[in-house]
């Protein structure tokens, strides 16, 4: 069993998921689900991975409750690196997203202020600390700029900044 995410990744991944959850339900577009919600990234043997947030458009939802993990891959799944795991095992569970056929995903590191944007057919985007979460074609008008993120969070320029210094110099 995995261990609880600290305070930051939860911080960060509540104020993404509440924002998404508020832009869809103001427009009706769908559904988004808690971090603990798995779908099937395969069968047989069945893989399955629980995103911190995801989305599902009104168009693809089961008429009736699904029991047990969503059949389907979502149209967007959210991944908030956590400072324990090693950035490649992020990067690379945001790939197997988009292989398993999900459309976006975003990926928000509130430690080092950057984010990635992982679209189906495109390589991934590198966002900067001013850069927008945008829904593009998933969620269309969506616009959540990431200094809003690390705003919630309370993660000040100047203490990333001395992070990232520590962490190359430390590689060298």
């Amino acid at each position: 069993m995995l261990s609880p995410a600290g305070a930051g990744h939860g911080d960060a991944a509540m104020f993404v998921a509440t924002s998404i959850a508020n832009f869809v339900a103001r427009h009706r577009l769908g559904k988004v689900y808690a971090s603990e919600t798995g779908f099937y990234l395969r069968r047989n043997p069945d893989t399955v991975r629980a995103p911190d947030c995801m989305f599902v458009a009104a168009e693809r939802l089961p008429a009736e409750l699904v029991r047990g993990y969503l059949p389907f891959a979502p149209d967007l799944a959210v991944e908030v690196v956590d400072p324990d795991d090693p950035a490649l095992a992020t990067v690379e569970k945001a790939q197997s997203f988009v292989d398993a056929g999900v459309k976006l995903v975003w990926v928000v590191d509130y430690l080092a202020q950057r984010g990635l944007v992982y679209e189906q057919g495109k390589p991934p985007q590198l966002l900067a600390a001013d850069g927008v979460l945008d829904g593009r074609h998933v969620l269309p008008g969506f616009k959540l700029p990431l200094r809003k993120v690390w705003q919630a969070v309370g993660t000040p320029v100047e203490s990333v900044r001395g992070v990232r210094r520590g962490v190359s110099r430390s590689k060298r």
